[in-house]
């Protein structure tokens, strides 16, 4: 099923998907065959979203994102919607051409992906609300890099 879903969307350079229209509870591999997207925003459901996850941190299974993501290079904006992701694969530092990266109401410790995102070299506006974050150290990387603008905080957003 997954496989002819992302078939179908090969040759889009914007893709929205809501997991559950597909009856998939998490992103498939398939996600690495849409190597043409510019623009690809995944949620739960698509015709609504919440902006933050109602699972409690304590015991939280581990759910990491698909390292196929990394075959995305063409993505400049990428938007996973409360998707209780855990973690993001080695492969993310490939999305080299990534300028806007929105991930609220995760279940990331953001702190532990710093490495990855500092690495993403285009990188502009990044949303992380909702995930586990040091303020200090956003406060930091966006001194650091000020075309660089993080949103962490719901004192943070714009």
């Amino acid at each position: 099923m997954a496989q002819e879903i992302f078939e179908e969307l090969v040759d889009q350079k914007e893709v929205r998907i809501g997991l559950s229209d597909y009856n998939l509870d998490r992103i498939p591999d398939q996600i690495g065959l849409l190597k043409n997207v510019e623009n690809l925003t995944i949620t739960q459901k698509s015709d609504e979203w919440s902006l933050f996850s109602i699972t409690p941190w304590d015991n939280y299974p581990d759910n990491p994102l698909t390292p196929e993501i990394g075959n995305l290079t063409r993505l400049k904006v990428l938007s996973l919607y409360v998707l209780d992701l855990t973690s993001l694969p080695d492969e993310f530092v490939n999305l080299q051409s990534l300028d806007t990266l929105r991930l609220p109401g995760n279940h990331l410790d953001i702190s532990l992906e710093m490495k990855k995102l500092k690495q993403l070299p285009n990188l502009k506006y990044l949303d992380v609300l909702g995930n586990k974050v040091n303020s200090d150290e956003m406060t930091e990387w966006m001194k650091i890099n000020p075309n660089l603008y993080i949103e962490y905080a719901l004192d943070t957003i714009r």
